[in-house]
């Protein structure tokens, strides 16, 4: 009594205010105790058959379940693929779609696996029993295998071994089974999904960590809430993350790395999943980091000959005339920002760079002049640079833009650091 539950399907919130069972008043239930429970801000217009109520958290309710689908033996007539079916869990019952995994139809007295898409969520969990109907008859039932599954390809070898091993495998082989349709996924969800009682998916999940079947990101076992692959699942991910990155600098020599909201598109990841799958990468020097990019360790941008040929020159043209530079050498985007990587040259705007030492002397000079007098005007700055009123106004809109200088009306003024 006192607890806090949840019912679900619908995730209502409410606390255990009064329990009776058997028409006495009782502070705690046991399991399997018919019981009549008095439940705070929950009236019986929130509720409706099948509702299970539950610790918060500990249930979910989903609207897919693989099941072992054992036929009545006395049915006149084969479960057949595909069937609109009524599905009975517990006291819900909702309409859905049987559809046969490893057969094509169910003949009266025997067996086969099978996944039921629901039209409604309803609560429950592996190891519930079920029954499923048509209009007429009741056409089979048996156990939930897993609950909350994508949909499966039929005839899939992989499909029924995973289903197999949650029926006849050791604990180690159930939590497997559940992490590799799940990952990455937390510890304490691949436990509650198992079936098994908490002791022994404890102590199978140490022993799979142990053995490197299992990989915590975290890097400290299963300690914290720590997000976990199986080393098959995480293989496939690194793989895939070497085919992307891989594709990218070949495509994109120059460039450091792909940025990393573009990889996590990529990859088809969430940023609570890819952010320690990255530490993960760059710890185990499969990847590195690079401000917002990621490449691959061993990438460094590099230059085609000829390129190298044509940036030398836009360099050496930059530096004839540092602060009015005139080039007929007009490079890409991707060799500009290639050389501005590197710290060669700055891009000021588009069309006017500088080379980083010019671009450097200015800002000093420009910084100097008003530090001694206060402010500086765009024509001081192109008679004290002897340049023109173009390459003047590009260098002080950039410094306003890095937050060295801020304009006051023709003006512009040091920000105060």
């Amino acid at each position: 009594m006192g607890d806090e539950v949840e019912i679900l399907p619908g995730r209502l919130k409410s606390r255990v205010r009064g329990l009776q069972t058997h028409g006495r008043k009782v502070e705690v239930v046991p399991p399997g105790r018919r019981t009549a429970a008095n439940l705070s801000g929950i009236s019986v217009d929130h509720l409706e058959r099948g509702m299970v109520v539950a610790s918060p958290g500990s249930l979910k309710a989903v609207a897919s379940v693989d099941v072992r689908l054992l036929a009545v033996p006395y049915t006149r007539r084969a479960i057949r693929h595909n069937l609109s079916i009524t599905f009975h869990t517990g006291a819900a019952e909702v309409e859905g779609k049987l559809l046969l995994l490893n057969r094509d139809s169910v003949p009266p007295g025997e067996s086969a696996w099978a996944q039921i898409r629901l039209s409604k969520p309803v609560a429950a969990i592996r190891g519930d029993r079920f029954v499923v109907r048509d209009p007429n008859d009741t056409l089979g039932g048996g156990s939930i295998v897993d609950a909350d599954v994508k949909r499966h390809r039929r005839h899939h070898a992989p499909t029924i071994a995973g289903l197999e091993a949650f029926t006849r495998g050791s604990p180690e082989d159930v939590i497997l089974a559940t992490l590799r349709r799940r990952e990455p996924t937390e510890a304490q969800r691949v436990m509650n999904e198992s079936g098994l009682d908490a002791s022994t998916a404890r102590e199978a999940l140490d022993i799979l960590v142990a053995s490197g079947d299992v990989v915590s990101l975290s890097g400290a076992g299963l300690t914290g809430v720590p997000l976990l692959y199986s080393a098959e699942g995480l293989m496939v991910m690194t793989l895939r993350l070497r085919e992307v990155l891989g594709a990218y600098h070949e495509l994109s020599p120059l460039r450091p790395g792909m940025p990393k909201e573009e990889l996590r598109g990529r990859l088809g990841l969430t940023p609570r999943v890819l952010d320690p799958l990255l530490a993960y990468w760059t710890g185990a020097g499969i990847a590195k980091e690079i401000g917002a990019v990621i490449a691959l360790t061993d990438h460094e941008p590099r230059l085609a000959p000829h390129a190298e040929a044509r940036t030398r020159a836009f360099i050496e043209q930059l530096r004839a005339s540092p602060f009015s530079p005139q080039t007929d050498a007009s490079l890409d985007d991707e060799l500009l920002a290639y050389l501005e990587a590197r710290g060669e040259i700055v891009c000021v705007s588009d069309g006017v760079a500088f080379a980083t030492d010019a671009y450097r002397e200015m800002v000093e000079r420009v910084s100097a002049h008003i530090r001694d007098n206060g402010s500086v005007t765009l024509a001081e700055v192109r008679n004290m640079l002897s340049t023109s009123r173009k390459y003047a106004q590009a260098l002080l809109e950039h410094m306003d833009a890095e937050r060295i200088t801020r304009r006051v009306e023709d003006a512009r003024v040091l920000r105060r650091s």
